[in-house]
């Protein structure tokens, strides 16, 4: 085997390039019916997969996210290089992975990647029926810049008539503000995922959610990010307070400081 071309590396994640040895994990979620919802071609077959495997390993824009602690292969992100220093990103991940900010992990480490290289914008285009990835997108700082009405369509119905879909496009430029444009939809405003990166907690916070959820982890912070990004936490605000429902766990933040106050477990669950 080959030595790993390694990009970068997190905490929990090694972000390489693919290698002839990642088949049968990329066919594992390529051939996947659920993954491939909202992606412009059908599930793969295992010989098409080999093809798409190869082209892969040839590409700079494909990344494969491999987990440090199994060295199993669970997704990729797309970089894409565009005109102007941008970038144009996208992200499939293996269903049996999702619910646990792999995504949103290797992401943020590539973003922060390609902002220290210079890139100017990064943007990216998504289905609207695909809540989960435009909620992640928000979750990362991106803003929604426009709503394409039917403007593309990739397969057709039973008499051949396309079936047209909606595009999002959401992107984020390299400037330092985190502000949005001006003409930024009010409901993006102010909400938690768009300040993410902004949340902490006191020692004594940490040591309370640790013991609320019976957890153990070096960073109660990281943790709860995680799940704040998830794309099935529900997220809701009432006066000074945030309140996170992620799996089993109700998160509260504090909407102003964005200090985690505390963590529990839903009534009737035994873990998170």
């Amino acid at each position: 085997m080959e030595d790993k071309i390694i990009i970068t590396e997190t905490e929990r994640l090694v972000l390489r390039r693919y290698e002839k040895e990642d088949l049968q994990d990329l066919f594992e979620y390529l051939s996947d019916e659920e993954v491939v919802k909202y992606e412009p071609y059908k599930p793969l077959t295992f010989d098409e997969t080999r093809e798409n495997l190869a082209w892969r390993i040839g590409t700079g824009e494909m990344i494969a996210v491999e987990l440090k602690h199994s060295h199993k292969m669970i997704g990729n992100v797309y970089l894409g290089k565009r005109d102007f220093e941008a970038l144009e990103i996208g992200y499939v991940f293996n269903r049996n992975y999702w619910g646990h900010g792999y995504a949103a992990e290797s992401c943020r480490a590539l973003i922060g990647l390609a902002f220290s290289n210079g890139v100017h914008r990064i943007y990216a285009q998504c289905d609207p029926d695909n809540e989960s990835s435009w909620k992640l997108l928000e979750a990362l700082g991106f803003w929604r810049e426009a709503h394409f009405r039917k403007n593309v369509y990739f397969r057709r119905d039973e008499n051949e008539k396309a079936i047209w879909k909606d595009t999002y496009v959401y992107a984020r430029l390299n400037d330092n503000t985190g502000k949005p444009p001006k003409s930024m939809p009010k409901e993006q405003e102010g909400g938690l995922l768009e300040s993410i990166d902004r949340l902490h907690t006191t020692q004594m916070g940490a040591e309370r959610i640790k013991r609320n959820l019976q957890i153990e982890t070096d960073d109660v912070v990281q943790w709860c990010r995680d799940r704040i990004s998830d794309r099935n936490a529900k997220i809701s605000r009432t006066g000074k307070n945030w309140y996170i429902l992620s799996g089993n766990c109700r998160i509260t933040v504090n909407a102003h400081s964005y200090t985690i106050i505390t963590a529990h477990r839903t009534k009737g669950e035994k873990s998170c």
